[in-house]
């Protein structure tokens, strides 16, 4: 037999479930009960906001701050931030806590995490990185394609094409460098491809 959806309820608000709580697509609480399972105890406003919880010592820390994803981390509600703004160089960012993660936001980040790996350690830094020779390979498309082959993995990787006549349609066009989805195209047909290719 299969749940009843029962509605959603507003956040903040108490419920004895006996059914089961769920997310929906949206992020609100949906509950979903076999029988009538579900006891509303103390409905919150539809205008007050839920509490605000404090926020969480720093376990990570995404640099630099320019993807903008500093709210959203915080809301994950694990220790998560976006508010560093070094991209490399000195000065060298100080942990707020010994053993936070400092973890890249960008390609050009994650080589400077990987160029000063020591001195950032030696602060008290945790950090995921490997050779500045492999992070760069990593970065440039090309590069990490001939990586790929060079190791038998190129099964893993999507079809490449080298010129619009060896592409199949719809395909997507991608600059070597790049990232969050600048200078990527569809290309659904060659002669669309023919005016974009470089």
């Amino acid at each position: 037999m299969s749940g009843t959806r029962l509605g959603s309820v507003i956040p903040g608000s108490l419920v004895r479930v006996s059914g089961i709580a769920q997310r929906s697509t949206r992020g609100g609480l949906v509950l979903t009960a076999r029988d009538s399972g579900v006891e509303l105890l103390a409905a919150a406003s539809s205008h007050v906001p839920p509490p605000v919880a404090a926020p969480l010592p720093p376990r990570f820390h995404l640099t630099p701050n320019t993807v903008g994803w500093h709210r959203a981390l915080q809301r994950m509600g694990i220790g998560a931030y976006n508010s560093l703004t070094w991209r490399g160089g000195e000065p060298l960012p100080a942990p707020p806590t010994r053993g936070c993660w400092l973890l890249p936001a960008s390609d050009l980040a994650a080589l400077a995490i990987a160029r000063q790996r020591e001195q950032l350690a030696a602060l008290g830094w945790r950090l995921l990185t490997c050779a500045p020779r492999l992070v760069s390979a990593l970065s440039n498309k090309l590069r990490f394609r001939e990586l790929a082959a060079s190791r038998g993995l190129l099964a893993h990787l999507p079809r490449h094409f080298l010129t619009p006549a060896d592409a199949t349609f719809p395909c997507v066009l991608k600059a070597a460098v790049g990232e969050f989805g600048r200078h990527v195209h569809i290309l659904r047909t060659r002669e669309e491809a023919e005016l974009r290719w470089d």
